[in-house]
């Protein structure tokens, strides 16, 4: 990821803190839950002073998570997920954690770019 749109990757789904994760078909289901997300998308933005609209670069690198995901963290299933069609997972394995490392890792990654990032942008 390239370093100016690490804040906003890392963030890109805060949104589920606070009204959950829904699956995208769920999602198209139900527009008041989009708009309810929307709301607190803007907020977010707001509060971490970052553009509500993601480059292009954020999406690819959330499909390869997940395809990187389904490899190495999911039980094998035969069915292709159309989503992840021309998609390839990264060169890397993801190393499993516990709940509290993610949680504490996530956390040291936004405590530092708030403190470089975020304050790069305030000063500018």
């Amino acid at each position: 990821m390239p370093a100016q749109y690490q804040l906003e990757a890392l963030l890109h789904d805060a949104t589920e803190a606070y009204v959950g994760d829904l699956v995208s078909p769920l999602k198209q289901a139900l527009p008041e839950y989009r708009q309810i997300e929307m709301r607190v998308w803007h907020a977010i933005c707001h509060r971490f002073d970052i553009d509500p609209v993601l480059p292009p670069c954020i999406h690819d690198a959330d499909l390869i998570a997940l395809a990187t995901e389904k490899r190495d963290l999911m039980a094998d299933h035969p069915d292709a997920w159309p989503c992840l069609t021309g998609t390839n997972p990264a060169a890397f394995r993801i190393k499993p954690m516990t709940q509290a490392e993610a949680c504490q890792a996530y956390f040291n990654r936004l405590m530092e770019l708030l403190a470089t990032t975020h304050r790069a942008r305030a000063a500018a």
